[in-house]
């Protein structure tokens, strides 16, 4: 499973399903998931938003540390 730094820990619930490399892995999930499942997901994850780009913005793209991928990834 993909970890996610632990300042975002609370997110960790949905890194498995949507720490997807790509936008046409991303998109293809967000067609595939059920209406229910895109809100709990988007509700826990736009509160965070802000502050996990600030996070990903510490380091240099090509030098992300896994975790901080995985968490560029989910979002």
């Amino acid at each position: 499973m993909p970890s996610l730094p632990l300042e975002f820990a609370d997110l960790q619930p949905f890194a498995e399903q949507w720490c997807l490399a790509s936008e046409p892995e991303r998109y293809e999930k967000r067609l595939a998931t059920p209406m229910p499942d895109l809100v709990a997901f988007y509700d826990a994850v736009v509160p965070r938003a802000e502050a996990a780009m600030a996070y990903c913005d510490e380091f240099p793209y090509p030098d992300l540390p896994d975790d901080a991928r995985n968490l560029l990834h989910l979002l």
